[in-house]
């Protein structure tokens, strides 16, 4: 029965999400819309993306596994390009390790951040949860912390050879904040940018997030959509024709 009951937890995802389903926390609003736009992958890991912009040639990264693919082996399936994925949570790693995935899908156990070196993460501080995180949720009961090896972008694209990023997502529980700056001050500009924002958890605040909207948008992206629960965005880079 409790075996049961964990697993029905684990199948509509964190508690959070949930709650701000049914009462609405939607901050921002898309400035435009996009004919190519569609939802790619499960309703708990799922994003939109506009097809239109992209082909079997788009280098695609998606940072944050955690314990769902459904996005990146959708995208594959849907264009036939190859994903690299990044997380470097012993949770992610070792339930990669058990997938068994196209060859397009490349697993690297390295997280996105500001710098380049080792980052201290918060494990989850419920069972069955693997978002470990950059700080801890002061509400929850604190589990200890793991070291884990971050990269900044721009070194990432230059250890595997790539001169551009079609598409890149971040799910990466609060170290997006800090990696929107790196990545605006240096100018790499992907033409997609699907990022989970955690404004109201852990210790982030709103303005924390409008702040990195403002920023986004001032750097040439326009914001395509934004989900029901409120904190995963899409915006595309200098219009729908950019290459």
């Amino acid at each position: 029965m409790l075996s049961s009951l964990k697993a029905g937890v684990r199948s509509v995802g964190p508690l959070y999400r949930v709650i701000n389903r049914a009462r609405g926390s939607r901050i921002h609003e898309p400035s435009r819309s996009l004919p190519g736009a569609a939802r790619i992958g499960s309703d708990y890991g799922g994003w939109v993306v506009d097809l239109q912009q992209m082909s079997a040639e788009s280098v695609v990264y998606a940072v944050g596994v955690g314990e769902d693919i459904t996005f990146d082996l959708g995208l594959i399936a849907a264009i036939g390009c190859n994903v690299h994925a990044f997380d470097p949570t012993p949770g992610a790693v070792k339930w990669v390790e058990r997938q068994s995935v196209p060859a397009q899908f490349h697993f690297h156990p390295v997280g996105l951040g500001s710098e380049d070196g080792e980052a201290v993460f918060q494990i989850p501080p419920v069972d069955g949860n693997h978002s470990y995180s950059l700080t801890a949720d002061p509400s929850a009961e604190v589990r200890g912390t793991v070291n884990c090896e971050i990269r900044r972008l721009g070194t990432i694209m230059q250890e595997l050879g790539h001169d551009r990023i079609d598409l890149l997502k971040m799910d990466i529980e609060g170290f997006e904040y800090s990696v929107i700056d790196d990545i605006i001050d240096v100018g790499i500009r992907p033409q997609q940018l699907l990022i989970e924002f955690h404004h109201n958890m852990y210790t982030h605040g709103r303005g924390e997030t409008d702040r990195a909207v403002a920023m986004l948008k001032t750097a040439g992206y326009d914001l395509f959509w934004v989900s029901d629960v409120g904190h995963e965005y899409a915006f595309i880079f200098g219009g729908p024709t950019a290459r």
